[in-house]
């Protein structure tokens, strides 16, 4: 995504819209706890929950909220450490915020998909790429580029408010190892592509726009 303000998308039209600002809002508030969060997004979260209720795929948690080590460059949580580094430092190749960790592997249905995410610049831009195991084009893409290129622009603020004020908005990119459109989601797929053209990209209020990849350019598949 080359404008990372462009964040927004109408592949399902206001159901998308509604899905991300509730997922937004849930990973603000940071609770693995599914009825906490997740669950007002969708249904889906509670299916997916462990005995205890509570789910790993809350991006917010890591980033926001988990604690991390005293003495991290002063930062209380990821999201803290990525903006002092950069702050001290703009050509730091550290700034990175890890999501999928140690106790997530076990036993479960909720193995996150983003493995971690780096900040940093080229030139004067202030960039982000993440890694992700596996994508699906339509329950994960759009709604994982609209809190990644968020986090993104909130990066950037925080980094223009502390006095870089040279430093413009880059690119927010997803590298994904696997990425496909699971076989539960062929019927979403398929209406989208008997309906081409504004489905096919991600607007914002300024009508700037960037192609997705076609749903027919991508294998259906079944796993997680």
């Amino acid at each position: 995504m080359t404008d990372s303000r462009n964040r927004l998308h109408n592949l399902r039209e206001t159901t998308a819209r509604r899905y991300l600002a509730r997922e937004l809002l849930a990973y603000f508030k940071g609770s693995l706890k599914v009825e906490d969060g997740l669950a007002s997004a969708s249904s889906f979260w509670n299916k997916i929950a462990n005995e205890n209720g509570e789910v790993n795929s809350n991006y917010g948690f890591y980033v926001f909220h988990q604690p991390i080590p005293e003495n991290s460059e002063g930062a209380r949580n990821q999201y803290e450490w990525v903006v002092n580094l950069l702050d001290r430092n703009l050509k730091t190749r550290r700034a990175t915020i890890n999501i999928n960790q140690i106790n997530h592997k076990a036993d479960t249905l909720d193995f996150p998909c983003t493995i971690a995410i780096q900040f940093f610049t080229r030139g004067d831009y202030l960039c982000c790429e993440v890694s992700s195991r596996s994508t699906d084009v339509i329950t994960g893409l759009p709604y994982d580029m609209g809190f990644f290129s968020l986090l993104t622009e909130l990066v950037y603020a925080d980094l223009v408010q502390r006095g870089h004020h040279n430093l413009r908005l880059g690119h927010t990119t997803m590298k994904t190892t696997f990425t496909q459109i699971y076989s539960s989601r062929d019927g979403i797929a398929k209406s989208i592509e008997k309906n081409p053209g504004s489905n096919y990209t991600y607007t914002n209020a300024r009508n700037s726009r960037c192609k997705i990849i076609s749903s027919r350019h991508l294998r259906r598949d079944s796993r997680k």
